[in-house]
């Protein structure tokens, strides 16, 4: 699979983008689509690019018309059957602790009460669209699939909106959730997974990071930053720790505050240089956030 191409569904509105697929029976691969792959060596020709991105896109509104045989909220059980970590249970263990912290997260974060059912309802939802045909084949849809699928059975914006945000941000520098249940979401979920991840003994290396924990902790202080909110870190640790199915040892959370606040200096660091390059070279272009 080309991801490159696929990364451009990403950039989509899911709803104009699938409204049209599922409308459409031949859809005509466009010149610009094309355009932005690499091309590689079996795929120089573009009637052969016209005819891979065909086939994708026949495939997609395959997955599309299975999942939409059933009302999104039917997904979330059969989170139960993808494994999240041998230790840690399913994804569906995953999504019922996060609903076990939203409540007291949404307090740690100062979050109006009025928007609690908002927050409890998205985390019922939340990441059900893991189990759907289109997120399986198409995983960078991810979130993106949630929020159509949410809208499409008649749950409220902010639910939807929240079922996207939490899967943000995706990498470094990418964009924060907007919403304040998008946020809690996505906070919590960080948090679930640090905290669990440590206690099960999958710290990374220097050399070795399979869970991405470097990149979680970094979008967790992100989040934090430039949302400017002033929380007890250590607590809604200890919040997470309480959650788990195994016990969190005192040292296991004092092992991932230490790692979170090493990926806040970076941060910290990294923004300080970007403001200095910016007053002293205003004539550079310099996004915040981009690879060095």
């Amino acid at each position: 699979m080309c991801y490159k191409w696929l990364n451009l569904f990403t950039q989509i509105d899911s709803r104009s983008f699938l409204a049209h697929l599922y409308s459409s029976s031949s859809f005509h691969c466009p010149t610009y689509l094309l355009s932005s792959l690499d091309s590689g060596p079996y795929l120089k020709h573009p009637k052969v690019m016209f005819y891979f991105c065909r086939a994708r896109y026949e495939d997609a509104k395959f997955f599309y018309e299975v999942d939409t045989r059933k009302r999104f909220s039917e997904f979330r059980d059969q989170l139960q059957g993808i494994l999240f970590h041998e230790k840690l249970g399913t994804m569906l263990d995953k999504m019922n602790r996060l609903k076990k912290m939203v409540s007291k997260l949404c307090l740690a974060l100062k979050i109006d009460e009025d928007l609690l059912p908002v927050v409890e309802d998205a985390a019922s939802l939340a990441m059900s669209d893991l189990a759907t045909a289109v997120v399986t084949e198409f995983t960078a849809l991810s979130g993106i699939m949630a929020r159509h699928y949410a809208l499409r059975d008649g749950y409220s914006e902010q639910i939807a909106e929240a079922l996207l945000e939490i899967t943000l941000p995706r990498f470094s520098g990418d964009v924060i959730p907007k919403t304040d249940a998008g946020m809690v979401l996505a906070i919590g979920d960080r948090l679930d997974s640090l905290v669990g991840l440590f206690a099960a003994g999958c710290q990374p290396s220097s050399t070795n990071d399979p869970f991405g924990l470097r990149r979680i902790s970094y979008g967790l202080v992100q989040i934090l930053v430039e949302k400017d909110k002033n929380v007890n870190f250590k607590r809604v640790l200890e919040l997470a720790a309480s959650v788990q199915p195994t016990k969190v040892e005192a040292n296991t959370v004092e092992d991932v505050y230490q790692f979170v606040t090493r990926r806040l200096e970076q941060l910290l660091v990294r923004a300080t240089f970007v403001m200095f390059i910016f007053f002293d070279f205003p004539a550079l272009k310099i996004s915040y956030g981009s690879s060095s």
